[in-house]
């Protein structure tokens, strides 16, 4: 790596850069946890929905903005909270095809306090596609 390029790593990662972070170890590893991120899905969440109609999803047939998910992630908690009661903390099984109602899905479970396990719904024709 060229020393301009390290001189930039080191300005964006030091302790006053903007992606300062520090090495965490646990019981599975060592993993950076950055100085000035968010810190839960609910944060990330809160900053993602600030974005609006920018553009979010993106496919070849239409664009979903942040506020098109989130619409769609409000319905979804309102569901949620009228038809089932799921304890904060809970864990939910996540089973959607790739599609966009996952991502709508996912944040409204967080939002709601459970935690989203996520289950593939590959099957053996798509794995061969």
């Amino acid at each position: 790596m060229n020393t301009g390029l390290l001189d930039l790593e080191k300005k964006l990662t030091g302790s006053s850069g903007p992606y300062s972070y520090r090495m965490i170890t646990d019981h599975y590893g060592s993993l950076a946890e950055y100085a000035y991120g968010p810190k839960s899905l609910i944060e990330i969440a809160r900053k993602l929905v600030q974005r609006g109609d920018k553009p979010f999803i993106m496919t070849e047939a239409q664009s979903y903005s942040y506020r098109d998910i989130f619409d769609q992630s409000n319905r979804i908690l309102h569901q949620l909270g009228t038809q089932l009661e799921i304890p904060v903390g809970a864990k939910v099984a996540l089973v959607v095809d790739n599609k966009i109602a996952w991502t709508a899905a996912f944040f409204a479970l967080a939002r709601a306090g459970a935690i989203p396990v996520l289950i593939s719904q590959f099957d053996q024709r798509t794995l061969r596609e």
